[in-house]
Parts: structure tokens; C-alpha cells; sequence
């Protein structure tokens, strides 16, 4: 997928694979990408979605089957793990799984910005892919990298990455160096949020914040075991959802949806009250100019000589009970 204006570096997904992900999940009840609805219950094996594992695999033939080192990208596959899994163990693919981590502040930040999403919805879509990410990765090799471990020094990053998922990269690190910082631009993180901030940030649950600072000390202690502190998250996290998102839950995906329309109209209601302001000053040298002539005309002789005329008429429009046009009060 290419560059946007909220990426202009390019989102870097498999445009086909992205957009199979999406009819996949409109597939069930009408999912998108960013639903906060669970998926419905052991998805993967249902008959409806025999159609799209049968494209995958199609796909992967097409474009990775002579690499024997490949990878996909695309956050949709966070939550359809359990698909991916079986086609992968179809294949004889042995899957490595790289976790990128990212503040949930920013990334809350970043979807208010290019998509309207409230608060509550980002930080919901954002422990939904995590934790769902965590958990069915748990078994296969894998390593979690933070995105200010990427911009402050890639090299590491991705040589840790290398020894945690023990594999060779394609090309060396050092040889793609003035390519890698030439692309890696901090300037377009439009969003940055620290730790502490997070920490003081009433509206979100103490699960989230549990779960983040968890993957950030995995992403600086490989050997750590994240799978207690993130089981618990996601169990509170299931009782909470259990108890108040019927309710805020559909809230929000009304407001949702309401709200791409609402802010064209807010627009469009903007430029028309600027277009009427703009007028005002035109309108009121008109009246200006009206009263004047106005003036000039009953100041004239003419106006004067047929001041019988319409007296006449007046009395006329009397008899008759007509009664006289209506008279501007201003």
C-alpha cells in the first residue's frame, strides 16, 4: 500500500492481502478493521471463510514461493491469527512473529486525527490487537520492538530482533544503512506521548497501561515472560467489555459513524456562514447607496410636483379598502 497523507513514507501492506482482510471481516455480521465487536467464535473454521483461506493461499503462491525468507505486515492480521496459523502449518511455513509496540496515546492520537476515533474506541481497538497478537503467538518464536527503539537506533533494533527470532537477514543491516535513515524520518511521528503521560491518563483502564509497560519491558528484556501480566489484562479487560460495552459499545459505533457526517456538515455550514459574512459589507453599501438615492429623489422637483398625485391615490386606496403597502420599520 502507498503513500497518504497520513503516511507519506507508505503503509508498506500487501495491498491484496489488506483488502482480503477486509471483505473477510465484513464477511462476519459486517465487520471492519476497526470494529471493537469480538470476532464471532472459533471464526476461522466456519464455511464462509473457506472462500478466502482458498485466495490466501492462491496469493502466497503467487507471490512468495520462490523466497524462501518472507514476511507480511498489515495490522488486520493481529486478530486473524488463528487463520493465518493453519495455513502457514498447510504450507510447512515456519512463522516468526515480530511485535512492534507502540504507546497507546499516540496511537489513539494518530486514528482522531486521519479517522475521527474517540478516545475510547482507539484505546479498545489498540488492546484488541495486542493482546489478541500476544496471545496467539504465544508457543512460536518471536520478538517485541518499540517504536522509539526503531527511530532512536534501527540497528540495534533489527540486529536483537535477528539473534531473539535467530535468523539471518537477507542483507546486512550496515551495507542498507544510508537507505534505512534516508526513509526513517522522525519528523513524521505526528504523535508522541511518553510513558508518564500515559501513566497519568485517567480515562485509560489500568489493564491497558499494564499490558503496554509489560511489552515495553519485553521489548528491553527478551527473556521476559509477558504471558501472566497480559492473560490477566485480557480477563479484565473480557469482564469490563462483559459489563458496559453493550452500552458504550454501540454508543460508540453510532457516534462512529455519524461523525465523518456530522464534521461535513459542520464544514459546510462554516463556509457558508463565511461566504454570508463576506457579503455584509457589499449589502450594506447597497443600503447605503439605496438611501441616498432615496433622499435624492424626494429632494427633487419632480418628487415635490407629484406630491398631489399620491395623495390622491392615498385617498383612493381608502375608499376602496385597500390597504397601503407594508412599510419597512427600519
Amino acid at each position: 500500500m502507498g503513500p497518504a497523507p497520513s503516511n507519506p513514507k507508505g503503509f508498506w501492506e500487501h495491498a491484496d492481502i489488506s483488502n482480503l482482510h477486509d471483505r473477510m471481516l465484513r464477511s462476519m455480521e459486517g465487520r471492519e478493521w476497526h470494529s471493537t465487536l469480538p470476532l464471532p467464535r472459533r471464526w476461522w473454521l466456519s464455511q464462509r471463510i473457506r472462500p478466502f483461506r482458498d485466495e490466501i493461499l492462491s496469493m502466497l503462491k503467487r507471490d512468495f514461493s520462490d523466497s524462501p525468507f518472507w514476511g507480511i505486515k498489515d495490522p488486520r492480521m493481529a486478530r486473524l491469527l488463528p487463520l493465518w496459523k493453519s495455513i502457514l502449518d498447510d504450507l510447512e511455513c515456519k512463522p516468526l512473529f515480530l511485535h512492534v509496540i507502540r504507546n497507546p496515546i499516540e496511537v489513539a492520537a494518530s486514528l482522531e486525527t486521519r479517522d475521527g476515533f474517540s478516545l475510547y474506541k482507539s484505546i479498545l481497538l489498540w488492546f484488541n490487537h495486542v493482546s489478541e497478537a500476544e496471545a496467539e503467538t504465544r508457543g512460536f518464536p518471536r520478538s517485541f520492538v518499540t517504536f522509539p527503539q526503531l527511530l532512536a537506533d534501527w540497528q540495534s533494533a533489527v540486529r536483537r530482533v535477528a539473534r531473539e527470532l535467530e535468523i539471518e537477514w537477507p542483507v546486512d543491516p550496515g551495507r542498507i544503512r544510508r537507505k534505512v535513515e534516508t526513509f526513517i524520518d522522525t519528523t513524521l511521528k505526528h504523535h508522541s506521548e511518553s510513558d508518564v503521560e500515559l501513566l497519568g491518563e485517567c480515562e485509560i483502564p489500568p489493564y491497558v497501561t499494564n499490558a503496554y509497560l509489560e511489552l515495553v519491558k519485553a521489548a528491553e528484556q527478551p527473556d521476559r515472560d509477558v504471558s501472566t501480566v497480559l492473560s490477566r489484562s485480557s480477563e479484565e479487560f473480557k469482564k469490563a467489555r462483559q459489563k458496559y460495552f453493550p452500552v458504550f459499545g454501540m454508543m460508540n459505533e453510532l457516534l462512529a459513524g455519524q461523525l465523518p457526517a456530522l464534521r461535513q456538515t459542520m464544514c459546510e455550514q462554516d463556509a457558508a456562514h463565511a461566504e454570508l459574512y463576506a457579503e455584509v459589507p457589499n449589502r450594506q453599501t447597497e443600503v447605503a447607496w439605496l438611501r441616498a438615492e432615496l433622499a435624492s429623489i424626494k429632494s427633487s422637483r419632480s418628487w415635490r410636483l407629484t406630491a398631489p398625485l399620491r395623495m390622491a391615490a392615498k385617498v383612493f386606496r381608502q375608499l376602496l379598502g385597500v390597504k397601503p403597502p407594508a412599510q419597512n420599520s427600519r
